[in-house]
């Protein structure tokens, strides 16, 4: 069995530009990483205290957690392609 990846995303408000953002990511996801992943979408507006229980200070921000350890995009999280790369790294 492989790495099995936590994807959680976290965005400030569901505008059409994170919720494009977001299905850009989900699409890339399913493509390239199939059952592999399991992927969440925070919407801090609706959640603030995750904000402060993350330390999450800028949005977008990606976090992956794999095999105990964790690790953070932040900020331009759109580039699908850079992303996936980050993941494989991991």
């Amino acid at each position: 069995m492989g790495k099995k990846y936590l994807l959680k995303l976290f965005l400030c408000d569901d505008s059409d530009r994170n919720n494009t953002i977001a299905e850009r990511l989900k699409l890339g996801l399913e493509e390239h990483m199939q059952n592999s992943y399991n992927y969440d979408v925070v919407v801090l507006l609706n959640n603030p205290k995750i904000a402060i229980e993350k330390r999450i200070i800028v949005t977008p921000t990606l976090e992956i957690t794999c095999q105990g350890r964790m690790k953070r995009v932040i900020g331009e999280v759109s580039d699908v392609k850079k992303v996936l790369e980050i993941i494989k790294q991991f």
